[in-house]
Protein backbone atom coordinates (compact mmCIF):
# COMPACT_ATOMS: atom_id res chain seq x y z
CA UNK A 1 0.00 0.00 0.00
CA UNK A 2 1.24 3.50 -0.80
CA UNK A 3 0.12 6.27 1.55
CA UNK A 4 0.07 9.68 -0.12
CA UNK A 5 -2.26 11.29 2.44
CA UNK A 6 -1.17 14.79 3.38
CA UNK A 7 1.26 15.01 0.46
CA UNK A 8 0.76 17.23 -2.60
CA UNK A 9 1.67 15.48 -5.83
CA UNK A 10 1.33 17.14 -9.20
CA UNK A 11 -1.07 15.34 -11.56
CA UNK A 12 1.64 14.50 -14.09
CA UNK A 13 3.94 12.80 -11.60
CA UNK A 14 1.06 10.91 -10.03
CA UNK A 15 0.11 9.69 -13.51
CA UNK A 16 3.69 8.57 -14.20
CA UNK A 17 3.84 6.78 -10.87
CA UNK A 18 0.63 4.90 -11.64
CA UNK A 19 1.94 3.89 -15.06
CA UNK A 20 5.17 2.62 -13.53
CA UNK A 21 3.27 0.54 -10.98
CA UNK A 22 1.02 -0.86 -13.71
CA UNK A 23 4.08 -1.80 -15.72
CA UNK A 24 5.53 -3.68 -12.75
CA UNK A 25 2.26 -5.52 -12.16
CA UNK A 26 1.95 -6.46 -15.83
CA UNK A 27 5.33 -8.18 -15.75
CA UNK A 28 5.74 -9.66 -12.25
CA UNK A 29 8.61 -11.88 -13.36
CA UNK A 30 10.96 -8.89 -13.42
CA UNK A 31 13.01 -8.07 -10.35
CA UNK A 32 11.78 -4.94 -8.57
CA UNK A 33 15.35 -3.70 -8.18
CA UNK A 34 15.73 -3.64 -11.96
CA UNK A 35 12.77 -1.31 -12.49
CA UNK A 36 13.53 2.24 -13.57
CA UNK A 37 12.44 4.93 -11.11
CA UNK A 38 9.72 6.40 -13.31
CA UNK A 39 7.82 5.83 -16.52
CA UNK A 40 10.00 8.27 -18.44
CA UNK A 41 12.99 6.03 -17.78
CA UNK A 42 11.00 3.02 -19.01
CA UNK A 43 10.24 4.86 -22.26
CA UNK A 44 13.84 6.01 -22.68
CA UNK A 45 15.20 2.51 -22.09
CA UNK A 46 12.80 0.89 -24.53
CA UNK A 47 13.36 3.59 -27.16
CA UNK A 48 17.14 3.31 -26.92
CA UNK A 49 16.99 -0.41 -27.79
CA UNK A 50 15.08 -0.02 -31.06
CA UNK A 51 15.35 3.62 -32.18
CA UNK A 52 18.89 3.10 -33.58
CA UNK A 53 17.52 0.26 -35.77
CA UNK A 54 14.71 2.40 -37.24
CA UNK A 55 15.20 3.31 -40.91
CA UNK A 56 13.51 5.84 -43.16
CA UNK A 57 12.59 3.95 -46.36
CA UNK A 58 12.65 6.05 -49.57
CA UNK A 59 11.55 4.05 -52.63
CA UNK A 60 11.66 5.49 -56.15
CA UNK A 61 8.56 4.39 -58.05
CA UNK A 62 7.85 4.52 -61.77
CA UNK A 63 4.37 5.30 -63.07
CA UNK A 64 2.67 6.37 -66.29
CA UNK A 65 0.85 9.69 -66.13
CA UNK A 66 -0.94 11.17 -69.19
CA UNK A 67 0.91 8.72 -71.41
CA UNK A 68 4.33 9.63 -70.01
CA UNK A 69 6.57 7.58 -67.77
CA UNK A 70 7.42 9.47 -64.61
CA UNK A 71 9.49 8.73 -61.53
CA UNK A 72 8.89 10.05 -58.05
CA UNK A 73 9.87 9.28 -54.49
CA UNK A 74 7.53 7.90 -51.85
CA UNK A 75 8.32 7.19 -48.22
CA UNK A 76 7.76 4.69 -45.47
CA UNK A 77 9.51 3.11 -42.51
CA UNK A 78 11.38 -0.05 -41.67
CA UNK A 79 13.45 -1.66 -38.97
CA UNK A 80 16.78 -3.50 -39.11
CA UNK A 81 16.39 -7.04 -37.76
CA UNK A 82 19.91 -8.45 -38.18
CA UNK A 83 23.46 -7.13 -37.68
CA UNK A 84 24.23 -7.59 -41.39
CA UNK A 85 21.42 -5.31 -42.52
CA UNK A 86 18.17 -7.22 -43.09
CA UNK A 87 15.27 -4.76 -42.98
CA UNK A 88 11.57 -5.52 -42.63
CA UNK A 89 8.97 -3.13 -44.02
CA UNK A 90 5.51 -3.24 -45.63
CA UNK A 91 4.97 -4.62 -49.11
CA UNK A 92 2.87 -1.61 -50.10
CA UNK A 93 5.85 0.65 -49.36
CA UNK A 94 8.14 -0.99 -51.93
CA UNK A 95 5.90 -3.01 -54.28
CA UNK A 96 6.21 -0.53 -57.17
CA UNK A 97 9.79 0.52 -56.45
CA UNK A 98 12.51 0.45 -59.09
CA UNK A 99 15.04 1.58 -56.49
CA UNK A 100 15.04 1.68 -52.68
CA UNK A 101 17.16 3.85 -50.40
CA UNK A 102 17.20 3.70 -46.62
CA UNK A 103 18.30 6.45 -44.24
CA UNK A 104 19.90 5.04 -41.09
CA UNK A 105 20.02 6.52 -37.59
CA UNK A 106 23.44 8.08 -38.33
CA UNK A 107 21.83 10.00 -41.25
CA UNK A 108 23.75 7.90 -43.79
CA UNK A 109 21.72 6.78 -46.82
CA UNK A 110 22.28 3.29 -48.19
CA UNK A 111 20.73 1.44 -51.15
CA UNK A 112 18.73 -1.70 -50.46
CA UNK A 113 17.74 -4.76 -52.47
CA UNK A 114 14.26 -6.27 -52.22
CA UNK A 115 14.81 -9.89 -51.18
CA UNK A 116 11.14 -10.85 -51.21
CA UNK A 117 7.58 -9.60 -50.87
CA UNK A 118 4.34 -11.08 -49.55
CA UNK A 119 1.29 -9.00 -50.54
CA UNK A 120 -1.09 -11.20 -48.53
CA UNK A 121 0.46 -10.15 -45.22
CA UNK A 122 1.80 -6.84 -46.60
CA UNK A 123 5.39 -7.61 -45.64
CA UNK A 124 8.64 -7.15 -47.55
CA UNK A 125 12.23 -8.05 -46.71
CA UNK A 126 15.13 -5.80 -47.77
CA UNK A 127 18.91 -6.18 -47.64
CA UNK A 128 21.00 -3.07 -47.09
CA UNK A 129 23.99 -2.71 -49.41
CA UNK A 130 27.34 -0.97 -48.89
CA UNK A 131 27.36 -1.81 -45.18
CA UNK A 132 31.11 -2.41 -45.10
CA UNK A 133 32.58 -0.66 -42.09
CA UNK A 134 29.15 -0.32 -40.45
CA UNK A 135 28.56 -3.87 -39.26
CA UNK A 136 27.42 -5.03 -36.87
CA UNK A 137 24.47 -2.72 -37.39
CA UNK A 138 22.07 -1.94 -34.54
CA UNK A 139 19.01 -4.17 -34.86
CA UNK A 140 15.75 -4.84 -33.10
CA UNK A 141 14.78 -8.11 -31.46
CA UNK A 142 11.35 -9.69 -31.67
CA UNK A 143 9.10 -10.39 -28.70
CA UNK A 144 6.59 -13.24 -28.55
CA UNK A 145 3.33 -11.66 -29.73
CA UNK A 146 1.31 -14.55 -28.30
CA UNK A 147 2.10 -13.24 -24.81
CA UNK A 148 0.66 -9.77 -25.42
CA UNK A 149 -2.40 -8.59 -23.55
CA UNK A 150 -4.87 -5.78 -24.01
CA UNK A 151 -3.67 -2.75 -22.06
CA UNK A 152 0.06 -3.38 -22.59
CA UNK A 153 1.98 -0.18 -23.29
CA UNK A 154 3.49 0.10 -26.78
CA UNK A 155 5.31 2.66 -28.91
CA UNK A 156 4.93 3.14 -32.66
CA UNK A 157 8.18 4.17 -34.37
CA UNK A 158 8.43 5.48 -37.90
CA UNK A 159 8.43 8.45 -40.26
CA UNK A 160 4.85 9.78 -40.42
CA UNK A 161 4.22 11.99 -43.47
CA UNK A 162 7.93 11.78 -44.25
CA UNK A 163 9.02 13.34 -40.94
CA UNK A 164 12.15 11.41 -40.06
CA UNK A 165 12.30 9.39 -36.82
CA UNK A 166 9.13 9.82 -34.82
CA UNK A 167 7.66 8.01 -31.83
CA UNK A 168 4.13 7.81 -30.42
CA UNK A 169 2.89 6.15 -27.24
CA UNK A 170 -0.25 4.12 -26.61
CA UNK A 171 -1.63 0.79 -25.47
CA UNK A 172 -2.80 -2.39 -27.15
CA UNK A 173 -6.55 -2.11 -27.64
CA UNK A 174 -6.97 -5.66 -29.00
CA UNK A 175 -4.41 -8.42 -29.55
CA UNK A 176 -6.35 -10.61 -32.00
CA UNK A 177 -8.32 -8.28 -34.26
CA UNK A 178 -9.60 -10.02 -37.41
CA UNK A 179 -10.34 -7.69 -40.34
CA UNK A 180 -12.59 -10.13 -42.17
CA UNK A 181 -12.36 -12.97 -44.64
CA UNK A 182 -13.25 -10.64 -47.51
CA UNK A 183 -10.38 -8.23 -46.77
CA UNK A 184 -7.14 -8.41 -48.72
CA UNK A 185 -5.28 -9.20 -45.50
CA UNK A 186 -6.97 -12.43 -44.42
CA UNK A 187 -4.00 -14.54 -43.36
CA UNK A 188 -3.45 -13.21 -39.86
CA UNK A 189 -5.07 -11.44 -36.98
CA UNK A 190 -3.86 -7.94 -36.07
CA UNK A 191 -2.69 -5.95 -33.09
CA UNK A 192 -4.97 -2.95 -32.64
CA UNK A 193 -3.40 0.04 -30.90
CA UNK A 194 -4.26 3.64 -30.08
CA UNK A 195 -0.63 4.72 -30.65
CA UNK A 196 -0.70 7.11 -33.62
CA UNK A 197 -0.11 5.35 -36.97
CA UNK A 198 -0.12 7.69 -39.97
CA UNK A 199 1.00 7.49 -43.62
CA UNK A 200 4.77 7.07 -43.48
CA UNK A 201 4.63 4.94 -40.30
CA UNK A 202 4.00 1.91 -42.54
CA UNK A 203 6.70 -0.70 -42.01
CA UNK A 204 7.97 0.75 -38.75
CA UNK A 205 8.11 -1.29 -35.54
CA UNK A 206 5.59 -1.43 -32.73
CA UNK A 207 7.68 -1.80 -29.57
CA UNK A 208 6.88 -2.91 -26.02
CA UNK A 209 8.33 -1.42 -22.83
CA UNK A 210 11.13 -4.00 -22.90
CA UNK A 211 12.38 -2.48 -26.16
CA UNK A 212 11.41 -5.46 -28.30
CA UNK A 213 9.42 -5.53 -31.53
CA UNK A 214 5.87 -6.80 -31.03
CA UNK A 215 4.54 -5.83 -34.46
CA UNK A 216 5.02 -3.99 -37.75
CA UNK A 217 2.81 -0.91 -38.18
CA UNK A 218 0.66 -1.22 -41.29
CA UNK A 219 -2.84 0.27 -41.24
CA UNK A 220 -4.58 3.31 -39.85
CA UNK A 221 -8.27 4.19 -39.95
CA UNK A 222 -8.43 7.86 -40.75
CA UNK A 223 -12.17 8.33 -40.27
CA UNK A 224 -11.82 6.85 -36.78
CA UNK A 225 -9.92 8.09 -33.77
CA UNK A 226 -6.85 6.32 -32.37
CA UNK A 227 -7.36 3.09 -34.32
CA UNK A 228 -4.28 1.57 -35.92
CA UNK A 229 -3.20 -1.96 -36.80
CA UNK A 230 0.12 -3.79 -36.68
CA UNK A 231 1.16 -7.23 -37.91
CA UNK A 232 2.05 -9.45 -34.90
CA UNK A 233 5.74 -10.21 -34.48
CA UNK A 234 5.27 -13.98 -34.66
CA UNK A 235 3.72 -13.61 -38.12
CA UNK A 236 6.55 -11.27 -39.15
CA UNK A 237 9.23 -13.74 -38.04
CA UNK A 238 7.59 -16.60 -39.92
CA UNK A 239 7.16 -14.63 -43.15
CA UNK A 240 10.71 -13.23 -42.98
CA UNK A 241 12.12 -16.74 -42.82
CA UNK A 242 10.11 -17.81 -45.86
CA UNK A 243 11.08 -14.70 -47.84
CA UNK A 244 14.76 -15.29 -47.09
CA UNK A 245 14.52 -18.81 -48.48
CA UNK A 246 12.06 -18.48 -51.36
CA UNK A 247 11.48 -14.74 -52.09
CA UNK A 248 7.74 -15.43 -52.02
CA UNK A 249 5.29 -17.26 -49.76
CA UNK A 250 3.54 -20.32 -51.19
CA UNK A 251 0.07 -20.98 -49.82
CA UNK A 252 -2.35 -23.83 -50.27
CA UNK A 253 -5.90 -23.36 -51.54
CA UNK A 254 -8.70 -25.57 -50.30
CA UNK A 255 -11.76 -23.52 -51.25
CA UNK A 256 -13.27 -22.82 -47.84
CA UNK A 257 -14.96 -19.68 -46.60
CA UNK A 258 -15.07 -19.48 -42.82
CA UNK A 259 -17.27 -17.70 -40.30
CA UNK A 260 -17.18 -17.43 -36.49
CA UNK A 261 -19.53 -19.63 -34.53
CA UNK A 262 -20.90 -16.46 -32.96
CA UNK A 263 -21.09 -13.84 -35.70
CA UNK A 264 -22.58 -10.67 -34.27
CA UNK A 265 -22.38 -8.85 -37.61
CA UNK A 266 -24.79 -11.28 -39.30
CA UNK A 267 -26.60 -12.25 -36.09
CA UNK A 268 -25.67 -15.89 -36.69
CA UNK A 269 -25.10 -18.16 -33.68
CA UNK A 270 -24.06 -21.79 -34.04
CA UNK A 271 -24.56 -24.30 -31.24
CA UNK A 272 -21.03 -25.60 -30.83
CA UNK A 273 -18.42 -25.23 -28.12
CA UNK A 274 -15.36 -24.83 -30.37
CA UNK A 275 -14.26 -24.61 -33.97
CA UNK A 276 -15.26 -22.40 -36.88
CA UNK A 277 -18.28 -22.55 -39.18
CA UNK A 278 -17.76 -23.39 -42.87
CA UNK A 279 -20.07 -20.82 -44.46
CA UNK A 280 -19.31 -21.73 -48.08
CA UNK A 281 -17.36 -24.25 -50.20
CA UNK A 282 -16.14 -23.22 -53.65
CA UNK A 283 -17.30 -25.34 -56.56
CA UNK A 284 -14.79 -27.93 -57.83
CA UNK A 285 -12.40 -27.05 -54.99
CA UNK A 286 -10.28 -29.60 -53.10
CA UNK A 287 -12.59 -29.12 -50.11
CA UNK A 288 -15.69 -30.00 -52.15
CA UNK A 289 -13.96 -33.03 -53.63
CA UNK A 290 -13.05 -34.16 -50.13
CA UNK A 291 -16.70 -34.06 -49.09
CA UNK A 292 -16.68 -30.88 -47.00
CA UNK A 293 -20.07 -29.14 -47.09
CA UNK A 294 -21.52 -25.77 -46.20
CA UNK A 295 -22.62 -25.75 -42.56
CA UNK A 296 -19.91 -28.17 -41.39
CA UNK A 297 -17.82 -27.12 -38.40
CA UNK A 298 -14.05 -27.22 -38.68
CA UNK A 299 -12.61 -28.22 -35.32
CA UNK A 300 -9.02 -29.22 -36.08
CA UNK A 301 -6.29 -28.44 -38.61
CA UNK A 302 -3.12 -30.52 -38.70
CA UNK A 303 -3.72 -31.83 -35.22
CA UNK A 304 -4.20 -28.34 -33.77
CA UNK A 305 -7.58 -27.33 -32.32
CA UNK A 306 -9.31 -24.43 -34.06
Amino acid sequence: MIDIAGKKMQGTWLFLLCLTLLSSCAHPEREVAEQPENFQEIIDRAKSRVFPALVFVKPIVEEYTSGEKTKHQVYGSGVIISPDGLVITNNHVVEKAIKVNCVLSDKDQLPADILGRDPDTDLALLQLRNVEGKTPLPYGEFADSERLREGDFVMALGSPFGFNRSISLGILSNTRRYLGFESEFRYNTWLQTDAAINPGNSGGPLVNIDGKIVGINTLGIFFGENIGFSIPSNVVKSICGLLQQHETVQRAWVGLKLQPLKDFFTDTFTKAESGVLISDVEKDSPAEQAGVRQGDILIEVGGVDV
